[in-house]
């Protein structure tokens, strides 16, 4: 059977369904629903896994990259980038052999860059999620490895105008929120083992910062900028265009996607190997989901739910200090270490190597977080179905109190060690900073998944997503106290007050 967009019982004005009829229209010509995958990929069950091989791909190469910005912009800065903003008499000599402008202005444009990218991903939440809801999977991956190529085009060509920069960083949030979100979908029907899948995909997204390490690396031993974004962006459309085309027939799509959309997929569910107990997990699960549909009825009732308020304060505390970390993490450098570029070069470059073990800790937060949920169910296992109360249903809310403070007192930590001027320190910033921001991109997804109605999940991550990157422009004013030249470190110790906010998530759900 054909996986088909069918957009049912959807009221909206006459133009809208017109468009949208049409590109139905355009998704359900044969080419997209070839029965010649079974040829090429193998059985349903082959193209499963193959699906989601590409879909780790997809997430290490072509999602977060803009958070690499640290370490590539030696590169920029030797290509000329902003260079026009610094004097003479701040020119610094950085590698033995290639006199690079730099300067703590150009330094401040970069973090205002960094902070208009942060802010673009949070907007990107709302093209993004109605593109989701309204089109589905397949329309949204293709149309992201679009956005994403011609992002990746433009960071080729920033040496010819910097500024540049900003729309190709901007674009590249855009498709990477949408591949983003699309992938989790596709994650989300891979049974009791969704959680780990949907992990490995945020770890995999935190560590796609590594992409402009390796275009450092590239540009180092000789080869241009613009041919490796190229590249990059030829592979993009090629990978998830095909992948799009031939390989979504072999899943089954859950209630992931919102009513106002309700695709419906014909296919059979090839599911993974079950546990013995299964057939009460399946109850227990949809006993647990009506029970979530009475508490959350409405879109509002969730969004003003204090499981929702809550996690809304933990995620925005814990990335307004993560963000900030990296924005200024050049200026923070500059100040500890005055003049000692190469060190500083080396600290930009191993931080992105650090974050990268992001992809680590976000597999081990899956398997805790999966291990937690299997016991909640063994707990009510012990009681027969129809005598568990719909509070007991909690018990499943406490699967995440330890993730959460986990995420928390990692970035407090790291807060704290902030203003030390030591290499080896440094290296533990750096590692307490991965785990903060593995656990808290694993938490995002997971949690809504689990403590809310399935049908609000895009909307929930959406305006979690929204607010969050609203709060960053804040950050500008930050920054620029933040030079080198400036109070760094005052504002800094300030910051550690974001993620001591954010234990009021897991106290909440704890008690």
């Amino acid at each position: 059977m054909m996986y088909s967009l069918n957009f049912k019982g959807h009221k909206s004005t006459q133009m809208t369904k017109m468009t949208r009829n049409r590109v139905t229209r355009i998704f359900s010509y044969p080419v997209f629903n070839s029965k010649h995958a079974r040829h090429i990929f193998g059985t349903m069950q082959k193209q499963k896994i193959f699906l989601i091989f590409i879909c780790f791909v997809e997430m290490f190469f072509f999602t977060l990259i803009i958070f690499g910005f640290n370490s590539i912009t030696i590169v920029f800065k030797s290509l000329g980038v902003f260079s026009q903003y610094c004097h003479p008499d701040r020119n610094s000599q950085i590698h033995n052999l290639t006199t690079i402008i730099s300067c703590h202005e150009q330094d401040v444009i970069y973090g205002y860059i960094f902070i208009i990218w942060v802010n673009f991903l949070a907007l990107s939440a709302i093209p993004g999620g109605l593109i989701f809801d309204y089109f589905g999977i397949r329309f949204t991956r293709i149309l992201s490895s679009i956005v994403n190529a011609l992002a990746l085009v433009l960071f080729g060509l920033i040496q010819f105008n910097s500024w540049l920069l900003i729309p190709a960083g901007c674009l590249s949030v855009l498709g990477g929120f949408m591949l983003g979100i699309s992938n989790s979908a596709i994650a989300d029907t891979y049974g009791i083992r969704k959680n780990l899948m949907i992990s490995i995909l945020s770890g995999l997204s935190g560590s796609s910062l590594l992409v402009f390490n390796i275009i450092k690396f590239l540009y180092d031993h000789g080869i241009a900028v613009y041919i490796s974004f190229t590249v990059l962006a030829v592979a993009s459309m090629m990978i998830t265009i095909t992948s799009s085309i031939f390989l979504l027939d072999s899943i089954r799509l859950p209630s992931i996607i919102s009513s106002r959309n309700d695709e419906s997929v014909d296919i059979p569910y090839y599911s993974e190997n079950e546990m013995e107990h299964r057939t009460f997990v399946k109850e227990i699960n949809e006993k647990r989901q009506d029970y979530l549909v009475k508490t959350f009825p409405t879109l509002s009732k969730a969004i003003t739910s204090r499981l929702y308020i809550t996690h809304l304060v933990f995620y925005i505390m814990i990335t307004y200090r993560l963000n900030f970390f990296l924005s200024q993490l050049a200026s923070q450098l500059n100040y500890l270490f005055p003049r000692r570029f190469t060190l500083i070069d080396h600290f930009k470059f191993y931080c992105n190597i650090f974050l990268a073990l992001n992809f680590f800790g976000a597999f081990f937060i899956g398997i805790l977080i999966d291990y937690n949920l299997k016991r909640a169910n063994i707990i009510l296992e012990n009681l027969h179905l129809e005598e568990i109360p719909v509070k007991k249903f909690r018990i499943y809310h406490k699967a995440y109190v330890v993730p959460f403070m986990v995420a928390s007192f990692s970035i407090i930590i790291a807060s704290c060690l902030i203003g030390i001027a030591n290499r080896y320190v440094f290296y533990g910033i750096f590692t307490l900073v991965c785990i903060g921001r593995s656990f808290t991109g694993c938490l995002l997804g997971s949690y809504i998944l689990n403590v809310f109605p399935k049908q609000y999940f895009g909307s929930l991550v959406a305006i979690s997503v929204l607010l969050s990157g609203l709060s960053l422009l804040t950050h500008f004013p930050l920054v620029k106290y933040a030079a080198a030249n400036q109070h760094p470190l005052i504002i800094n110790y300030m910051l550690i007050a974001c993620p001591i906010l954010s234990l009021i998530h897991p106290i909440f759900l704890y008690v």
